[in-house]
């Protein structure tokens, strides 16, 4: 198959510990009748199984995918999320054509007062202000996570999944992280 994709983004704030941002992305695919399906993994990755699953479409067309993202940094606090669609179009004849969607939300607080850094429309790695290992605690940094998939639409069962994570992580230096979650 071929396709085409794009993603803008725009930082209307973007000083250290202060950041602003808003994106947009758009794809176009045409799996040229190879198999398509649309499914996601559990959020612990412990398994392999797939709670939701389209399975294979049987005949696909051509697919449009959309997302909005918008982001903030203030200081120790960060929120951020993210929204994405998708529009299947099925050449089988008596099947509607489906729309999938998915969406989260998360917000982190530095304990330590670190803030999350940005550059180029990405956030970077952390970078402890005290390394452990030159008499520093490193970065603490408590976090939440609410994220919905629904992938039932119309002659499609793929299945719906929310997910809240709550977690703990521990940038001891810029390269070493430790992380704690509890996925429910």
């Amino acid at each position: 198959g071929y396709g085409v994709g794009a993603r803008l983004t725009w930082a209307p704030w973007n000083e250290k510990g202060k950041v602003l941002h808003f994106g947009g992305a758009a794809a176009w695919e045409d799996p040229n009748d190879n198999d398509v399906r649309f499914r996601a993994r559990a959020a612990s990755h412990i398994t392999s199984t797939r709670p939701v699953d389209t399975g294979n479409f049987p005949d696909p067309d051509t697919f449009t995918k959309y997302g909005l993202e918008a982001a903030t940094v203030l200081g120790p606090f960060s929120l951020q999320g993210e929204y994405m669609m998708v529009n299947a179009q099925d050449d089988t004849s008596g099947v509607s054509d489906p729309d999938f969607s998915g969406w989260y939300a998360y917000g982190s607080w530095f304990l330590t007062g670190e803030s999350r850094a940005y550059k180029k429309g990405k956030f970077a790695r952390v970078s402890p202000k005290n390394t452990v290992g030159k008499g520093g605690m490193g970065a603490w940094e408590i976090a939440a996570r609410y994220s919905s998939i629904d992938l039932d639409d119309g002659d499609f069962e793929g299945g719906e999944s929310d997910t809240i994570t709550i977690g703990l992580n521990w940038y001891a230096t810029k390269y070493v992280r430790f992380m704690a979650n509890y996925i429910m």
